[in-house]
């Protein structure tokens, strides 16, 4: 296999292998860091939160939180569409 000890690259199909695993772990890592910013972000948002009683309230901050996000995702889709041209 192409990560045993001392494998040498001999063809196409072998670069690929290795471009898609490391593209792959770059992949994971990336997602890794975006939870983690996710995370801290509704942590913090929740923490200040809690000072107020009113569950519907909290709802409500924490859903337009989430439509404005989705917003911006869609509303970037439309500026830079990646896959429109399939």
């Amino acid at each position: 296999m192409v990560w045993e000890k001392g494998y040498k690259l001999q063809g196409a199909r072998d670069v690929i292998v290795v471009f898609n695993l490391v593209l792959l772990t770059l992949a994971l890592v990336v997602f890794c860091f975006l939870y983690s910013l996710l995370l801290v972000a509704y942590g913090g948002v929740y923490k200040n939160l809690s000072q107020y009683s009113n569950k519907d309230y909290k709802f409500l901050i924490l859903l337009s939180a989430s439509s404005i996000g989705l917003f911006l995702g869609w509303l970037g889709y439309q500026i830079f569409p990646i896959f429109a041209n399939r």
